[in-house]
């Protein structure tokens, strides 16, 4: 069977969470980051790995990247990257807009 790694970027909650459980329901192996410690994200589930990114930190990249280098990319026939996180501040009522 072929191994496949899916990478959530923002998966504490909303779609990037059922995206990440979706993955794993699947039998994928999961990166699940998170902005919080604390999340709806789950804390163990086999395939799992939780990491916590906040994306507005200057080390970010770095810590990614350090993570991202404990696993081996040639173990896996694919990898898919999510990139859910970011927050939209309401704008107005659409009448305004």
């Amino acid at each position: 069977k072929e191994k496949k790694l899916a990478i959530v970027i923002g998966a504490g909650r909303g779609l990037g969470l059922k995206f990440a459980e979706e993955f794993v329901a699947r039998g994928q192996s999961v990166i699940a980051t998170t902005k919080n410690e604390i999340s709806r994200a789950p804390q163990s589930e086999p395939g799992l790995s939780r990491l916590h990114l906040d994306l507005l930190t200057e080390n970010w990249p770095h810590q990614l990247t350090t993570f991202l280098n404990s696993f081996a990319p040639g173990d896996y026939s694919e990898i898919h990257w999510i990139n859910n996180a970011g927050v939209i501040e309401p704008i107005g009522e659409w009448s305004t807009i």
